[in-house]
């Protein structure tokens, strides 16, 4: 489902995911950790970002975030960042 976040800027995507009450899942390790921890020492509210290295095979990264999501419970990842692939 898209939801119309296609160019908008990192803080404004994590923003709307902390409004919606959703994890963020991406491939950019370069400027989103970043503005995921500003809101953390901010005190502003992040469910948690899963961060998927550029190295990671899609599938193995899929097959991590399914782990993540099927062991956990809601609110685990909350205020946290999280590198994908676990093994690394």
């Amino acid at each position: 489902m898209d939801v119309g976040l296609d160019g908008v800027h990192d803080s404004d995507v994590l923003a709307w995911a902390a409004r919606e009450r959703r994890v963020v899942v991406t491939r950019d390790v370069n400027t989103m950790i970043g503005f995921a921890w500003d809101r953390i020492r901010d005190g502003l509210p992040m469910l948690g970002l899963i961060a998927i290295r550029p190295s990671v095979p899609i599938a193995r990264a899929i097959d991590e975030v399914v782990l993540l999501a099927l062991a956990g419970e809601e609110g685990d990842l909350e205020g946290q960042v999280v590198y994908v692939s676990l093994a690394e």
